[in-house]
């Protein structure tokens, strides 16, 4: 049983593909039918996450389809969820959603970030 809980991970697989916003919706439903519910990726803004690329998290942050802090926040209950079954985040930066929110204002003043908040 813990080698199946080690391979939810905390963040997305990373994949080539970029989906459309349509695409996110559609997959949400059968994405996930094998994971776990504990395990599961919750939607954000409508958009399914699961097997996500960074591609794909760029294009949602350029489209305006989530903002840096959404996707922040998101991993932070995902971390609280996820972390009492597998223990593996020893310390979470408190900083986090406030550089998320610089990193937003920066995107609507210069118009692209360089580089994702990540794990």
């Amino acid at each position: 049983m813990l080698r199946s809980l080690k391979t939810y991970l905390l963040t997305p697989k990373v994949h080539a593909t970029v989906r459309t916003p349509a695409q996110y919706r559609q997959r949400h439903d059968r994405s996930q039918q094998d994971v776990p519910h504990p395990f599961r990726l919750e939607e954000l803004k409508g958009l399914d996450l699961y097997e996500i690329s960074v591609a794909e998290i760029q294009q949602g942050l350029t489209e305006g389809l989530f903002t840096s802090v959404d996707y922040v926040e998101l991993c932070l209950r995902r971390i609280h969820s996820v972390n009492p079954y597998l223990e593996c985040i020893i310390e979470v930066n408190p900083d986090a959603v406030k550089i998320a929110v610089e990193l937003d204002d920066e995107r609507r003043q210069v118009g692209e970030v360089f580089g994702l908040l990540l794990l």
